[in-house]
């Protein structure tokens, strides 16, 4: 039987290189792995999460597959600051204003600029962060 953690770890890792993929669920307490879905989609997580009710907090790396089925949340003070940077940077640039002149009316970093100018939308800075990599975060329910 497999165990119902109250923190339930997501992720996904290839179970072949560049070719197929699974969901590793981890109970963040104890550690120990709990399962292993051998589909990386949302559907075969919503599909266990169906199966085993009972987790109170969902950690996941911020990738798609696990979002798509988890409910919506409040988003932190930090995503809001993001947003609206991300929109701010935006609207001046489609109105023709340049790098600098951005920097000085937002008062914002040369590289923060950069970094929002670059990103099409604010899900891909939410996403992957400033260099690339995975941003985790955790998701609370309230079921």
């Amino acid at each position: 039987m497999v165990e119902r953690p109250r923190i339930l770890g997501v992720d996904e890792f290839a179970l072949k290189r560049f070719h197929r993929y699974g969901t590793v669920l981890v109970d963040i307490e104890t550690h120990r792995v709990i399962d292993i879905l051998v589909d990386c989609s949302g559907d075969a997580f919503a599909a266990w999460l169906m199966v085993h009710p009972g987790a109170e907090v969902i950690c996941r790396d911020r990738g798609l597959t696990a979002s798509e089925v988890l409910p919506d949340k409040d988003e932190g003070p930090l995503t809001l600051r993001n947003r609206e940077r991300h929109a701010a940077v935006h609207t001046l640039m489609e109105r023709g204003v340049g790098l600098t002149a951005i920097m000085r009316e937002l008062r914002l970093d040369p590289k923060t600029v950069r970094l929002f100018m670059r990103a099409v939308t604010v899900e891909r800075i939410l996403t992957h962060g400033p260099v690339g990599g995975h941003v985790f975060g955790a998701v609370s329910l309230t079921l």
